[in-house]
């Protein structure tokens, strides 16, 4: 198998997340003596060292677990519950930063640390939005096994997370952008993201927001080098 093929793996492999099958081929691969994907391990590796070190290791309520699990898995009818919940922590922190992470060059280590921080305050900001008293989920497009499907954790205080799985890799040259939509007004660009290779992705809208004010989130392609002031491809939709 070429090294193209495992470009997308390096971080969940690291994290232990990787499925079985997938996990098998690129040992395999690795011990082959390649050095290119070794070093990108490597790097990995260390990157999650960083991760580990940075977030705090915490035992959540167990509804807080069953909310965030059921956003990938809405509808089925099992699910493994005994994953570590640092493990838990780490993936999606990785499903944030990973297509980012994995494009930096290796004499970038400052640089890195830096911009793993700030995904760390990220993702501290979504999960203090998934445990607050008072905030509600509201779901979209329930029961899909195929496109865009999800939930927005929304608290008036704090924002609003987006968590959407089911979203495919955007085409070469683009990027996704989420947009908040208010009643009255153009929608307002909120910050490009991107999916992790199982097609999820998180986007959080900082807070306070006035929800009696908005229409929806929305997601769009952009051209990957712009700053759009208004969606020019909208791929979906969430009705706040």
């Amino acid at each position: 198998m070429s090294c193209d093929q495992f470009q997308d793996s390096y971080e969940l492999y690291a994290l232990g997340a990787l499925e079985s099958a997938e996990a098998n081929a690129l040992r395999e691969h690795l011990a082959t003596g390649c050095s290119a994907c070794n070093a990108e391990v490597r790097r990995a590796v260390r990157q999650g060292e960083i991760i580990f070190r940075t977030v705090p290791s915490i035992e959540p309520p167990a509804a807080l677990r069953s909310r965030v699990e059921s956003v990938f898995a809405p509808r089925r009818a099992s699910r493994p519950s005994l994953v570590p919940w640092l493990i838990a922590v780490a993936a999606m922190l990785a499903l944030v930063i990973g297509l980012v992470v994995q494009r930096r060059a290796y004499d970038a280590e400052t640089q890195l640390a830096r911009a793993d921080a700030a995904q760390v305050q990220r993702l501290s900001h979504m999960l203090e939005i998934l445990q607050a008293p008072g905030t509600v989920e509201v779901s979209f497009g329930p029961g899909k096994t195929t496109g865009p499907h999800g939930s927005l954790f929304i608290h008036k205080g704090l924002g609003i997370a987006m968590v959407v799985g089911g979203l495919p890799k955007a085409p070469a040259g683009l990027k996704y952008e989420s947009w908040v939509v208010p009643k009255n007004g153009s929608p307002q660009p909120v910050e490009p993201f991107a999916p992790d290779p199982r097609g999820r992705a998180v986007t959080i809208v900082r807070g306070p927001v006035n929800v009696a004010d908005l229409t929806a989130l929305a997601v769009s392609l952009e051209p990957e080098n712009s700053n759009p002031v208004r969606p020019t491809t909208v791929v979906f939709a969430a009705h706040v």
